[in-house]
């Protein structure tokens, strides 16, 4: 099964007062980290960002089709640019995720449209595998002006796996995404 991965870097950072995917964490880039831990699982890396300057990781880069919509059209566009059908999506702001941890997503997909997981209750929607199959209901809710991407995961067929504390295989720092400078401090070594 061919697989790729969208990287979401198009977000405003307003929080961080600027762009956080490029922001130096432990040594690299934020997106390089997450860049790293992709590498090994897709067959293909893109980034969806309007800030040309992630073309230095040597990834194809693409501008939001429909600008100014949030995760909902940085999907939408990843998921227009991809070139399989099962997709890897993550934010640029989560450097903590693995491998093994995508792979359980991966394993979980099968029969849905999309995977994603809940840790302790909070779900984390920009952390899944997603099916080119949902374009045209990503589509649909952009058009209606209805940008909460739950709504459009729970209008098809979808999953999400919980995950607590009491899961002894799962680090809970996989699901920090950092967007402030004080959590960029806190998990600087």
């Amino acid at each position: 099964m061919q697989v790729a991965a969208i990287i979401l870097a198009g977000g405003n950072s307003s929080r961080m007062g600027e762009d956080k995917g490029l922001l130096e964490l432990n040594g690299s880039p934020m997106i390089g980290h997450v860049i790293n831990t992709l590498k090994d699982i897709a067959d293909d890396i893109l980034i969806v960002s309007n800030n040309e300057a992630y073309q230095q990781f040597g990834l194809p880069v693409y501008s939001d089709i429909i600008p100014n919509k949030g995760p909902i059209g940085g999907i939408y566009t990843g998921l227009v640019k991809s070139n399989t059908e099962v997709n890897i999506v993550i934010s640029c702001d989560s450097p903590f995720m693995t491998t093994s941890f995508i792979n359980k997503l991966l394993a979980h997909s099968c029969a849905q449209e999309v995977t994603i997981s809940s840790y302790n209750g909070r779900v984390h929607p920009t952390i899944g595998i997603y099916n080119q199959s949902i374009t045209p209901t990503l589509k649909q809710q952009i058009d209606n002006n209805e940008f909460k991407l739950m709504s459009t995961i729970e209008k098809v067929r979808h999953q999400i796996i919980p995950f607590s504390s009491t899961d002894e295989a799962i680090d809970p720092i996989i699901f920090s995404n950092i967007n402030t400078q004080q959590e960029l401090l806190k998990y600087q070594k």
